[in-house]
C-alpha cells in the first residue's frame, strides 16, 4: 500500500513535470505571477539544466500542502 504523500515523494525525484512547481514553491513564486511568464519558464529550464533539484525538505512541505487541500475537500464532501 502506498499512501499520496510517499508517492508524490517517489514522482518528484524523478525528471518530470512536477520540478517546475517545486522550483516555484521553493523560490515562493505564486501560480498567478508564472501564468504566461516566458522569463520565468527560461529560469526553471535554465536552473533544472544546471543540475537544480528541490530539498527533500520543499517536497515534504509541498506534499503536506497538498494534502491539506484533499483533506478540506474530503470534509467539506462528508455529510
Amino acid at each position: 500500500k502506498v499512501d499520496f504523500a510517499s508517492l508524490f515523494k517517489y514522482l518528484a525525484s524523478k525528471n518530470g513535470k512536477l520540478e517546475g512547481q517545486l522550483y516555484m514553491y521553493e523560490n515562493n513564486i505564486s501560480k498567478e505571477s508564472a501564468m504566461g511568464n516566458w522569463a520565468l519558464d527560461a529560469e526553471i529550464k535554465q536552473a533544472l539544466a544546471n543540475g537544480w533539484k528541490a530539498k527533500p525538505s520543499t517536497i515534504d512541505s509541498y506534499a503536506d500542502s497538498i494534502m491539506d487541500r484533499l483533506n478540506n475537500l474530503l470534509g467539506q464532501t462528508r455529510v
